[in-house]
C-alpha cells in the first residue's frame, strides 16, 4: 500500500491527472449513506435537488455514482448530520477542513 500511495502523491501532483481522477470517482460508502437517508426517509430525488441546490439531474448522477459533487455532499451530509470521509477523493483537490 506504501507504494501506490506514493504513486498516488506523485500523480496528484499532475493537474490532468487530477482532473482525470476528479471525474472518475467511484461511488463511496458516503453516498451510499445520503441514498439510504434519503430512502428510509421517503425523500424524492427533486426534494434531494432542492436540498443540495442542485438540477434533479444532477442528484440522478449522483444517486448513480457518476456525477460526484463536492456541494451536493457537504449539504447532504449537512441535512443528514453525517460525517464527512476524511479520505473521500472529492476533497483531495480543495484545501478545507474535513470532519473527523
Amino acid at each position: 500500500m506504501r507504494q501506490f500511495n506514493k504513486l498516488l502523491k506523485d500523480k496528484l501532483k499532475n493537474k490532468d491527472f487530477c482532473k482525470a481522477y476528479d471525474q472518475n470517482c467511484n461511488m463511496c460508502f458516503t453516498v451510499w449513506q445520503i441514498v439510504d437517508n434519503a430512502l428510509s426517509k421517503n425523500i424524492t430525488n427533486s426534494q434531494l435537488a432542492e436540498i443540495a441546490g442542485v438540477s434533479e439531474s444532477e442528484i440522478l448522477a449522483f444517486i448513480e455514482g457518476d456525477g460526484c459533487q463536492q456541494k451536493i455532499i457537504e449539504k447532504l451530509c449537512e441535512h443528514f448530520e453525517l460525517e464527512l470521509q476524511e479520505n473521500c477523493p472529492r476533497f483531495k483537490f480543495e484545501k478545507r477542513k474535513v470532519v473527523k
